[in-house]
């Protein structure tokens, strides 16, 4: 997740608007049993954590 912020706290909005918008797109799928709840687990640390710590080789 990227974004143009120059200070602190538009960073930490921009995390709020994003984490709310992936958990509400999850959340649909999941409501339409599109995917499982275990499914949604992965793809949020996925999103929210190891994709960074995978490109940045952390």
């Amino acid at each position: 997740m990227g974004c143009d912020c120059v200070f602190v706290e538009e960073t930490l909005g921009a995390y709020l608007v994003a984490r709310e918008q992936v958990i509400a797109v999850l959340g649909a799928k999941i409501a339409q049993a599109q995917i499982g709840s275990d499914e949604a687990l992965v793809y949020l640390k996925r999103i929210f954590c190891d994709n960074a710590r995978q490109f940045f080789g952390l």
